[in-house]
């Protein structure tokens, strides 16, 4: 797993949000969360400014037991009150 959906769940983002942000449809953020393809290099500075982050970041790789630390974590993203 790319660190991608981790640093949007940091940001409390929806991937609708970063989507929006970053010019793409929701589906582009879900497949690149999945690693079933890549952001485009003229996205990355947008991107990693709306995660907060260096583009480095983006493509860091997560082990599965790391991803199963933060999954149960309770940290994943939280619909924000309306």
């Amino acid at each position: 797993m790319l660190m991608i959906q981790m640093l949007r769940c940091q940001q409390n983002m929806s991937q609708r949000e970063l989507a929006e942000i970053v010019g793409v449809g929701q589906a582009a953020i879900s497949m690149w969360e999945g690693g079933a393809n890549r952001p485009r290099a003229e996205r990355l500075p947008v991107l990693a400014q709306a995660l907060n982050c260096t583009i480095d970041q983006l493509f860091t790789e997560i082990s599965d037991e790391e991803t199963f630390r933060w999954a149960t974590s309770g940290l994943r993203y939280r619909r924000k009150e309306r």
